[in-house]
């Protein structure tokens, strides 16, 4: 019986700390950094603000692939988003680049929608933990 009630009780334990309800301290830092290189792109910032911005999202999320406690479906989602981010900072940098107004219009389209994905990886991020 003892036996039994101890198991119950490691069982309850294991289930109750690995479901968090809440995002960690390091996952909202994560997210934290995403959303200011979202809003950097938004803000029409320079190619250097933004490389920097983009540095330090790629910090945190590194920091987050090393935590074996990290929801797979909050990192998966902030991948995602950073993975947009990064083809957003290619298309600001080759739009400025460039002196054709048509591409300019095509960088600028392309900017728009990867900034969107990146807004619902986001988004989807934060979903994780409202199951």
């Amino acid at each position: 019986m003892r036996v039994k009630a101890l198991f119950f009780l490691v069982v309850v334990l294991v289930v109750c700390g690995c479901s968090r309800s809440q995002p960690s301290a390091e996952e909202m830092k994560a997210l934290a950094a995403l959303q200011r290189v979202q809003g950097g792109i938004e803000a029409n910032p320079s190619v250097a603000g933004f490389t920097r911005l983009l540095g330090q999202a790629e910090s945190e999320l590194t920091l987050l692939k090393q935590n074996p406690k990290t929801n797979p479906c909050f990192l998966n989602a902030l991948e995602k988003g950073y993975a947009s981010c990064q083809i957003a900072g290619k298309a600001l940098q080759k739009k400025l680049e460039t002196q054709d107004p048509v591409r300019k219009q095509d960088f600028d389209m392309a900017l728009t929608f990867s900034t969107a994905f990146a807004a619902i990886s986001i988004q989807r991020a934060a979903e994780c933990y409202a199951k």
